[in-house]
């Protein structure tokens, strides 16, 4: 189990699922439904988890308040391809 924490923002990764918790609304994604992908934009500092599920249907995860460290920290454990675009 991972549990990254910063401000109003709660990331746990847990046996085959990431469950995003942000404020009081938490979003659960499958290993097994959800592909991921971390996309990084240099200049305006934005940094997003891109989970894309069997039909095509995209959601972006917003972790810009977690900063570059704990976000490298947690592509690191999941262990996904990262998008840099400046």
């Amino acid at each position: 189990m991972y549990i990254l924490t910063f401000k109003k923002i709660r990331i746990v990764v847990r046996n085959n699922e990431l469950v995003y918790n942000y404020k009081k609304n938490n979003e659960i994604f499958n290993f097994d439904t959800y592909r991921f992908k971390a996309i990084v934009r240099g200049e305006r500092r934005q940094y997003r988890l891109e989970a894309t599920n069997e039909n095509g249907e995209v959601k972006l995860i917003n972790c810009d308040y977690l900063g570059w460290k704990n976000f490298k920290k947690l592509i690191n454990e999941l262990k996904i391809d990262t998008e840099y675009i400046n």
